[in-house]
């Protein structure tokens, strides 16, 4: 009875075990075949226990989860032809393993055997290839080969083997993870691009949306392949730190929610959850500093944590009328459904497939693209709400700045007005002592008239009776030449103060004359000596009059610039140049100059360093309206080494009356 117990055993075994993989006369691509496991913590191959286990039967797309970390697998590889053979066996997710352990049989007997250790650094060259680790196998005309594989992963137990030939073996080598470059090249670019974005605008969801990216392109480079690939790494002691950028996924994706809503002030109770996450993976990160492989074990579980607290916090905002959560709430319900694909298949639900492994790197991908979405609406809404907030603020103050702008408006036409009545009022004073100067030139040229007539009648008289007295003679000729200076005198006056504009021709040097002899005994007095630099031909068309009130208030000024700075030896020096069409009369002197600070105010009406009783600040002011105005030339001043010269540039014919 136990015999046949036995054999019943034996046969049902043998049904279930898995068939031998066939090799035949056309190409070798084997991307789907049976094998048998058992899971074992024992790494040292020993054949006759092995054979006496009871392997289960499996397909070569092998997941067996967290719960297991390593394994034993066995096939059975069968040349049907009649010529030797080479295939070669492709772990096309090699890289991810711990250790493995390579043992191929013939009859019994070890033919083969290598050992890749990944964390001590120890593996044989030609078998290692990027992601992929290859072993050959050569098979005689109709020989089958047992292979034995012994691998452990520390974390979770997946694996994916292949058989191919030479040609379709270096094919596999030669295009690997062409869909994850374009994946994980498109999460770099947003990665720098909103990068530079933080760096012009400082707005922190920038920055945890670059961090949450990198941290997601770090892991999905380490689990695709891509670094094993283009940088060999592996899972050895110094690289395990890199492990831990999936951990700082969910920490970044979460402060990226806590910005983009503002939940620290406008969601306090959905904010203390979000925390909560931010504690967990702070947490897992502390252990996994301390051991990686711990921290890592836990993710699917602070991962759900994650989503789940992420898809009611979100729901809630969205229910309190946030525009933006309905967004944040499909990215990221997007992101956990394609994250679940990837972990049912870490956990042994799933079967491997491309798309299945690199689930969760597509879901990322797609969230990352709904949040930049995100951001750019969040941005657009700022952008709304600060021109809605201005336009509110613009017609609010719209009345207040019409106001001010009317009151400035008001202002400045009564100041305006206020100093055209001053000037008027000076240029009124100038005519009425204009017309003063008549009167007075009416009623004194008749009695010094008649002096001059009494001085001739004594003077005869004189003659006469006391013959030719020299000492007489020389006083009347004084009396004479007095008379004469003061009908001269009047007549000066007069023509200065004449308010009859008439453009005549007339010598500068006259106009000259008459503007000093006003002044003559003044200067006297105070010493003042004027130098005069002018050929008797210059002769101007223009305002007579004008021109030499402006060269009286110049030659004036000077005076009382003499008399201000108590000036030694004063001097004025009178220079006129022809140029061309043009004359410049210079009216310079040694008074000490003008303080650069006000030289370029002198010219304003009403500015004047003098004492309101000794000055209006007009007398400037009117000279350039005159010279400039009325007479369509250039009045303009500037320091000496030892005074001040202003310089009179006017046409040698008027142009524009």
């Amino acid at each position: 009875m136990k015999s046949i117990f036995l054999l019943i055993v034996f046969f049902y075994s043998q049904l279930l075990a898995s068939s031998p993989i066939n090799l035949t006369n056309e190409s070798v691509n084997i991307q789907d075949f049976d094998l048998e496991y058992i899971p074992s913590e024992n790494e040292l191959f020993d054949l006759n226990r092995l054979q006496k286990q009871n392997f289960i039967p499996q397909t070569n797309r092998i997941s067996l989860g967290k719960d297991n970390t390593s394994v034993w697998i066995k096939f059975k590889v069968y040349n049907t032809t009649d010529k030797e053979k080479k295939v070669y066996l492709h772990n096309e997710l090699g890289y991810m393993a711990n250790q493995l352990d390579y043992y191929e049989l013939s009859n019994s007997k070890i033919t083969n055997s290598y050992r890749i250790n990944f964390q001590k650094a120890q593996y044989p060259q030609d078998k290692v290839f990027g992601s992929d680790i290859r072993f050959d196998i050569s098979l005689q005309a109709y020989e089958v080969k047992d292979i034995y594989i012994y691998l452990r992963m520390d974390v979770m137990l997946f694996t994916y083997f292949t058989i191919y030939d030479e040609k379709n073996s270096l094919e596999r080598l030669s295009k690997k993870n062409g869909l994850e470059h374009v994946i994980l090249g498109m999460m770099i670019a947003l990665s720098l691009y909103h990068f530079i974005l933080y760096l012009s605008t400082k707005y922190k969801a920038y920055i945890f949306y670059t961090l949450y990216l990198v941290s997601a392109t770090i892991w999905e480079a380490q689990i695709s392949g891509m670094l094993s690939n283009n940088f060999n790494f592996y899972f050895q002691p110094q690289n395990e730190l890199l492990l831990l950028s999936v951990v700082l996924i969910p920490i970044f994706l979460v402060y990226f929610a806590k910005t983009i809503f503002n939940t620290a002030k406008k969601y306090k109770t959905e904010n203390v959850f979000l925390n909560l996450v931010i504690i967990v993976q702070m947490f897992a990160l502390v252990i996994a500093i301390f051991h990686v492989n711990t921290a890592l074990s836990l993710m699917t579980d602070t991962y759900i944590l994650m989503f789940t607290i992420l898809f009611f916090v979100t729901f809630s905002i969205m229910k309190k009328g946030n525009k933006l959560a309905p967004i944040f709430l499909i990215a990221n319900s997007i992101f956990a459904i394609f994250t679940l694909i990837t972990d049912l298949y870490y956990m042994g639900v799933l079967q491997y497939t491309r798309f299945v492994y690199i689930s969760a790197t597509i879901g990322i991908l797609i969230e990352a693209i709904m949040l930049a979405l995100i951001i750019s609406y969040r941005i657009k809404l700022y952008q709304v709400n600060e021109i809605e907030k201005v336009q509110e603020l613009t017609k609010q103050s719209e009345m207040e700045s019409m106001n001010k702008l009317l009151q400035a408006r008001v202002e400045k036409q009564l100041k305006t007005s206020r100093e055209k009545d001053k000037i008027l009022f000076q240029q009124t004073k100038m005519v009425s002592m204009g017309e003063m100067l008549q009167n007075i030139a009416h009623q004194w040229r008749q009695p010094l008239a008649e002096v001059n007539a009494s001085v001739l009648v004594i003077d005869n008289i004189l003659y006469e009776k006391y013959n030719d007295d020299a000492s007489i003679q020389k006083e009347l000729s004084s009396i004479e030449r007095l008379t004469s200076y003061m009908s001269k005198t009047i007549d000066s006056f007069r023509e200065f103060f004449d308010n009859q504009k008439e453009i005549t021709h007339f010598f500068i040097k006259d106009s000259l004359n008459n503007a000093l002899s006003i002044l003559e005994r003044t200067f006297e007095t105070n010493g003042i000596v004027v130098e005069v630099n002018i050929k008797d031909e210059y002769m101007i068309e223009t305002y007579d009059n004008e021109l030499q009130q402006v060269l009286l208030v110049l030659l004036n000024n000077a005076k009382d610039a003499f008399i201000s700075n108590k000036t030694i030896h004063p001097r004025v020096f009178i220079d006129v140049q022809a140029f061309d069409d043009k004359y410049r009369i210079s009216v310079c002197d040694n008074a000490g100059g003008i303080d650069y600070a006000i030289i370029d105010r002198i010219f304003e009406p009403y500015f004047t360093t003098k004492q309101k009783s000794q000055g209006t600040g007009l007398g400037l002011y009117i000279s350039r309206m005159i010279i400039e105005d009325n007479m369509n030339g250039q009045l303009n001043v500037k320091n000496t080494i030892d005074g001040v010269c202003f310089n009179i540039i006017l046409n040698k014919k008027l142009i524009n009356e």
